[in-house]
């Protein structure tokens, strides 16, 4: 990765350089994945039964989205995944990464690495 050094001093400064030359270097075989936790959610339905208000389900979002290369040309596609699991932990990121990583095989049939972004 030529010229992709950083001259900033801060963390997402440096960040931002490094996924953009990661980006304009990305392999044909390979793919870069920007993984997120959005809030966890409560449901609201119009129109239910009184009784449907005393449930205080909710679901977490995990958006992202991914990077490859095909025919020399940047490609992206966006994701979200949508789960009952509360906890931002190790596990359900990879239990998001197993919903996300037949998406990038398709769009990606040689893959051989994919760089993984996440908080």
């Amino acid at each position: 990765m030529t010229g992709c050094a950083s001259s900033g001093t801060s963390l997402e400064l440096s960040f931002k350089n490094f996924l953009r030359c990661l980006k304009e270097d990305l392999k044909e075989d390979h793919a870069t994945c920007l993984l997120d936790f959005a809030e966890n959610y409560i449901f609201v339905i119009q129109d239910v039964a009184q009784g449907f208000h005393l449930d205080n389900s909710q679901a977490t979002l995990h958006p992202s989205v991914f990077y490859f290369c095909r025919d020399g040309e940047l490609k992206h596609m966006s994701v979200a995944v949508m789960s009952n699991e509360m906890q931002h932990s190790t596990s359900t990121v990879c239990a998001f990464q197993k919903e996300v990583i037949p998406l990038i095989k398709w769009a990606v049939p040689d893959l051989k690495h994919i760089h993984y972004f996440s908080d």
